[in-house]
């Protein structure tokens, strides 16, 4: 979406709804509240961008290719707020032939070692290599990986969705979570727990003493998740290596060491304790993890035969894991020095959800967002303060404009008409900062100059005499 006119735009709340998620199907736009209904002209999955002159607004609503059918564009920004203090870190992917080596895309196959798919590599890129989707992540059972080395064919990359992960010091927002035992020497866990099996130790609460309800392997992980998408709250687990006591690996506390390895055949990595995010995928109480629960559905399947489950119960948890990380303390900081954000986006199809009781928009998708910071402030040209950076003179103009960008490089140029309708579209032939343009081939009257950098898109009206 791009304000052309904020003088036009209404102080509301707006809302984007479609009619459907298959390629042939449209969306509508209203105000919150309102009477007044633009329709799409064109399907979702071409996605023409539309010109909506009374609002001041050009629109773009468009269908997105499956994973691995497009370039890595559908990996979108992805980012880390340390909140100041970069007390906590996580392992970074390499493509050595040890543990680091814990993002598997790509395509290579051999009858020892082989990628689990993402040919372009697109996921092992997210943030440095330190998060990934469950599915690509190394399952050696013979050394510390994070993810289980059976059913991964269960585990579905379209299920995957933009989080919000929030770690926090306050208690109240922490998520009550199984802490999975990640020790690939079972004889040397406690318990001799099996790897990915529930901790055999006492459940503990916010503390970390025992809660008294009398279960093993159920903790605390100090803060949250949310899907984007859906706006759901969602499950989350740690683990621990509980072999790796003196790195706090046997303690139920998610509290991740600095120490990566004690050699390269001895992998440490922070005492295991791997975060781990579950999507909500289905609504069978018997096979699919739910929205938030406080960990219920994943303790019931990984408690089941007296804490030691059958492959069935136990896939049914992983089957619906999303995102994985390694973290590790920062060397010379302390635990919880600060709150930490971590945003993962990716761009996927629209798909239906059902997450309320009350079905909303016939489970099809809906958006809202308010215009009221676009709207309330105007300059003399009628351009808001998210536009400063680009420059376009004389304006009104009768024959030649010049447009800029003052501090970065432009990739394409549109300009439309009040209709919506593109009447030139231009590729600089030498990618820079400024061009000029001969109105020669335009009418008199008002156009819109769309610019196009690597990171934004930039929009002011000229006025041609």
């Amino acid at each position: 979406m791009a304000v052309l006119d904020p003088s036009l735009l209404p102080v509301a709340e707006m809302v984007v709804a479609l009619n459907g998620v298959n390629d042939e199907d449209g969306w509508r736009m209203y105000p919150m509240g309102g009477t007044d209904t633009v329709y799409s002209e064109t399907a979702i999955a071409i996605g023409n961008e539309q010109l909506i002159p009374q609002w001041g607004l050009m629109v773009q609503v468009k269908q997105a290719l499956p994973y691995m059918e497009e370039p890595c564009d559908f990996v979108l920004e992805c980012s880390v707020d340390n909140g100041g203090s970069p007390w906590l870190t996580w392992l970074e992917d390499t493509d050595l032939d040890h543990y680091s080596n814990w993002i598997r895309s790509g395509s290579l196959v051999s009858e020892t070692d082989s990628d689990y798919g993402d040919p372009s590599e697109c996921f092992e890129q997210i943030l440095n290599g330190t998060w990934a989707p469950y599915k690509l992540t190394a399952h050696n059972p013979t050394t510390l990986t994070p993810s289980w080395d059976k059913f991964k064919a269960l585990n579905n990359l379209d299920h995957l969705a933009s989080v919000d992960i929030v770690i926090t010091a306050n208690q109240s927002r922490w998520t009550r979570c199984p802490v999975l035992e990640t020790g690939h020497v079972q004889e040397l866990n406690f318990g001799q727990a099996r790897r990915f099996d529930l901790r055999k130790s006492p459940s503990v609460n916010q503390q970390g003493q025992p809660d008294g309800t009398g279960t093993l392997g159920m903790g605390w992980f100090p803060g949250y998740a949310v899907n984007l998408e859906t706006g759901e709250r969602l499950n989350m687990a740690f683990g621990e290596n509980s072999a790796l006591t003196q790195y706090g690996g046997s303690d139920m506390i998610w509290n991740p060491d600095s120490i990566v390895d004690n050699g390269p055949d001895a992998p440490v990595m922070g005492g295991g304790q791997f975060i781990y995010v579950f999507g909500h995928n289905g609504d069978n109480p018997a096979t699919d993890m739910p929205h938030y629960d406080q960990g219920a559905f994943a303790f019931n399947r990984l408690s089941s035969s007296e804490y030691t489950p059958s492959d069935a119960e136990k896939r049914r948890v992983f089957q619906s894991a999303m995102w994985v990380s390694i973290p590790l303390l920062r060397q010379g900081h302390s635990w919880m020095e600060s709150d930490v954000m971590i945003r993962l986006r990716v761009r996927k199809p629209f798909k239906q959800y059902a997450t309320l009781t009350t079905l909303v928009n016939g489970t099809n998708p809906m958006y809202s967002f308010t215009t009221t910071d676009l709207s309330t402030h105007v300059d003399s040209e009628g351009i808001t303060d998210a536009m400063a950076g680009m420059l376009l003179y004389p304006n009104p103009t009768s024959q030649n404009f010049t447009v800029r960008l003052e501090k970065e490089q432009m990739r394409k140029i549109s300009v439309i008409d009040t209709q919506g309708r593109t009447v030139l579209e231009l590729v600089p032939q030498n990618v820079g900062q400024s061009i000029s343009i001969s109105t020669e081939a335009f009418s008199s009257g008002t156009y819109y100059v769309l610019v196009f950098s690597k990171e934004r898109t930039y929009v002011k009206r000229l006025l041609i005499q």
